[in-house]
């Protein structure tokens, strides 16, 4: 669909079911939206604007089922090379690190935070106070098995 194609409101492009189709197509192929909006004749502002208005608070039609086809689309791009990785990953551990690096970067990236042993875990000045309140919530509620004990050791 070329420019000199697409319909036109007197604010601009508008938004028509084969327009939408073309984009939510283009989505579906993984084109970063930039070239979706290209591809079709239609200035990458716009169609920013319209998933913009189509995810809002107050969407409105046709903007709001466009804006969610056209999100789960570029979501739904991923599946066939997530798949073709993890089939990789059986037989090349390489494949299965670089997945865990992009899906988990705090845990398996280059710059990982979140990827240390219990081991390196300290104490803190917290902690004592953190256990008073969870025993006083225990006492509290005083579960059956809390109880169980407590009777059985003659403190209850």
């Amino acid at each position: 669909m070329a420019s000199s194609e697409l319909a036109r409101g007197p604010a601009g492009p508008r938004l028509t079911p084969d327009l939408a189709a073309n984009l939510i197509a283009g989505a579906q192929t993984g084109l970063f939206r930039g070239a979706v909006a290209e591809s079709v004749g239609l200035d990458p502002d716009v169609l920013d604007t319209w998933l913009a208005m189509g995810l809002s608070s107050g969407a409105v039609e046709p903007y709001r089922t466009f804006a969610l086809a056209y999100r789960a689309a570029e979501a739904n791009a991923q599946r066939p090379y997530i798949a073709a990785i993890q089939a990789a990953a059986t037989v090349d551990y390489r494949a299965a690190v670089a997945w865990l690096q992009l899906r988990y970067p705090e845990q398996w990236g280059q710059r990982a935070t979140k990827n240390t042993q219990a081991g390196a875990l300290k104490p803190s000045s917290g902690d004592e106070q953190a256990e008073e309140i969870m025993v006083e919530q225990l006492f509290d509620t005083m579960p059956p098995a809390l109880e169980r004990v407590l009777k059985k050791r003659g403190l209850l």
